[in-house]
């Protein structure tokens, strides 16, 4: 596609204050890693979206070592919350997130014929994913203008609204991803969702709407899986991954790269 927009799309970063780790991993080293990456290979991007788990304890700390790691990047990133995050302590970063009239950290964006809309689905202290009443009728509002507008919508979210086949993870999904997916099939601008939590690469539709899921800048989990005990959590030797968005009001291509 030689029109539309070109995106880096990061997840699950998962930072703890600097210096600690998890899973023997560096979360602040690891994110790093992938930043100087895109700033290297993917520099001309127009825009870079973190689809949630920022910080795995939503210390102050950590939001502060992201604002610290995210700065070289050339282009400007959008965030997203996920169910480790802390809203409130979040904002307290005020470059880092922006709210909407009810105070979730949701956002849109109109460039080139394509509207970015980007959700908060972080229920506090909870490993699953919810659309209250106002965040639904926030993103309605925003198709409506999408669609008045002639404008293909493209979604970030962290939560999956529908199983992915993974046990332990489709019991943490959005759990109101029913009526999500409902009132996005009232619309015929919507072209793509873009999620991260599973900490896996996946792809496919469903409603005939496209999505597709991230896996994490730290770390990779199984996709054999079958526990449905989040205390038996394991992850892989895979490594780090990245995406690249390739959007157009006549299509879409999602890249992987492993780092």
């Amino acid at each position: 596609m030689s029109d539309g927009l070109k995106i880096v799309w990061l997840s699950d970063p998962h930072l703890l204050p600097e210096g600690e780790t998890l899973y023997d991993r560096d979360p602040a080293a690891c994110l790093e890693k992938a930043v100087a990456h895109v700033v290297s290979s993917y520099g001309d991007a127009d825009l870079c979206v973190l689809t949630g788990d920022l910080a795995n304890h939503g210390a102050p700390e950590s939001y502060h070592l992201l604002q610290r790691i995210l700065s070289p990047l050339p282009m400007p990133h959008l965030l997203l919350p996920g169910n480790h995050d802390l809203r409130s302590t979040l904002l307290t970063e005020p470059e880092l997130a922006e709210t909407d009239m009810d105070g979730f950290v949701q956002w849109s964006r109109s460039r080139d014929g394509l509207r970015l809309i980007g959700l908060d689905t972080l229920v506090e202290h909870k490993p699953y994913g919810h659309l209250c009443e106002e965040r639904l009728a926030w993103l309605k509002a925003e198709l409506e203008e999408a669609e008045a507008a002639g404008e293909k919508a493209l979604i970030f979210l962290h939560h999956p609204p529908l199983d992915l086949g993974l046990k332990v993870m489709d019991t943490i999904r959005l759990d109101n991803g029913e009526a999500f997916l409902g009132l996005l099939n009232t619309f015929s601008c919507v072209r793509h969702l873009f999620f991260g939590h599973s900490h896996r690469t996946v792809g496919g539709t469903i409603n005939g709407i496209a999505y597709s899921g991230l896996g994490s800048t730290l770390f990779q989990g199984p996709l054999s899986w079958k526990d449905t005990d989040l205390s038996s959590f394991q992850p892989t030797d895979e490594p780090p991954v990245v995406g690249l968005i390739l959007a157009s009001t006549t299509g879409t291509i999602v890249h992987y790269e492993q780092l």
